[in-house]
């Protein structure tokens, strides 16, 4: 009898005639399932954090290209008004004329041909500010930190050696990338589960059934 129950519990199930108890995440379906779900999960992560560096750098060169602007209109007002006083009132308005909200940190230096800061505009006047802005006058564009946020600081150099530096924060546009990636990241995990059901349901009905429905005629034939 025990003899009998040793050689009954060695053989697999088949040939005992029991019914393989088969977990759900061991099944083919599932395995496929996954692999298509990671697959797709794989390409959207990829796809998003290039759309997402491509975006940010398009934001921030129409920053850029909008500073520049601004600067050789600085110099060429510059050649026209030679009085000090009188180019010192128009950077002031000049920059007064900056929204807070859609141009925070804007700032406006001349830089003189020795380096040294010739004007600069009284409105949101910062000595920090000014400190990095010289530092990076001699580049055309320069991203630096300051007091926690991003900026951007634009150079153009004069006819006479001065160089007119404009610096911007691009925090406005880091929220709003912020926003957009984590709208997108809710949306990659709505389509992903949305894949994923139908993945599941279409191998259900097209994989599993029928292999199934060959396996018990398989065995109804033996």
């Amino acid at each position: 009898m025990n003899m009998n129950h040793r050689i009954e519990e060695s053989l697999p199930p088949i040939a005992t005639g029991k019914r393989e108890r088969v977990r759900w995440w061991n099944t083919l379906s599932f395995r496929l399932a996954l692999v298509v779900n990671i697959t797709v999960v794989a390409v959207l992560t990829v796809f998003g954090a290039v759309d997402y560096h491509r975006e940010r750098n398009a934001h921030l060169d129409g920053v850029v290209n909008r500073l520049r602007e601004e600067a050789k209109i600085l110099l060429v007002t510059r050649s026209h008004i030679s009085a000090e006083e009188g180019f010192g009132h128009f950077v002031d308005d000049f920059c007064r004329q900056m929204s807070a909200a859609a141009s925070p940190g804007h700032h406006i230096v001349l830089f003189g041909a020795d380096g040294s800061v010739v004007m600069r505009a009284h409105e949101r006047a910062d000595l920090g500010l000014e400190t990095a802005m010289a530092a990076a006058a001699q580049t055309a564009t320069t991203r630096f930190s300051y007091n926690g946020l991003s900026y951007v600081s634009v150079s153009v150099e004069g006819k006479r050696g001065e160089r007119v530096a404009i610096a911007q924060s691009t925090e406005p546009i880091e929220a709003f990338l912020h926003i957009q990636r984590n709208s997108r990241f809710v949306s990659t995990g709505i389509l992903v589960t949305l894949i994923f059901a139908v993945t599941t349901i279409g191998l259900l009905i097209w994989v599993r059934t029928p292999l199934r429905n060959l396996v018990a005629g398989g065995r109804t034939t033996i």
